[in-house]
């Protein structure tokens, strides 16, 4: 039996930035492999893509894979902080999230260099900056370890990274 969704995979190249993502509406499941260049305009076409998707509820758990060719050149802590602004806008001003335990979710970064882990501390601080973060974000170095953290041991590490498309 395939975890796949019903409505497969989409993918979506935005001005240097793809990103592959793939929605397990049974395990209440996002799973994203990002590359390229990484700015907001990139992130909120993401997030309209991912809103438009009948599978996908806004606190689903999240596994981001990032790669050696990600370009956070862009990343400030002002442009972090417009990300924050922009998840939050899309997915946390609804009446769901007002009525919901914080945090909404969880994410697992999984990343492997150094200047991805530093990347993903930044972001860590921005999300902290709240008394109660919106998100729980942790950095995790493989899909196993990201699975263990979320509780969804049922999927194999493997089939995760084949949905990655690592």
């Amino acid at each position: 039996r395939s975890i796949i969704g019903p409505a497969g995979p989409f993918s979506r190249d935005t001005r240097g930035m793809a990103i592959r993502a793939e929605i397990l509406a049974p395990h209440r499941l996002v799973i994203a492999s990002l590359s390229g260049r990484v700015d907001t305009d990139s992130v909120r076409h993401v997030i309209i893509q991912l809103k438009s998707r009948a599978d996908f509820l806004w606190n689903f758990d999240r596994i981001v894979f990032v790669d050696g060719s990600t370009d956070f050149s862009r990343l400030d802590m002002a442009e972090l902080a417009a990300i924050k602004g922009a998840v939050a806008q899309a997915y946390f001003a609804g009446p769901d999230a007002a009525s919901a335990e914080r945090p909404y979710y969880r994410l697992a970064l999984v990343c492997g260099s150094v200047m991805e882990g530093i990347i993903a501390k930044m972001f860590t601080m921005v999300l902290e900056t709240d008394a109660v973060p919106m998100i729980d974000l942790k950095v995790c170095r493989s899909a196993a370890q990201a699975l263990a953290w979320l509780g969804r041991d049922t999927l194999a590490a493997e089939d995760v990274l084949k949905i990655a498309g690592r």
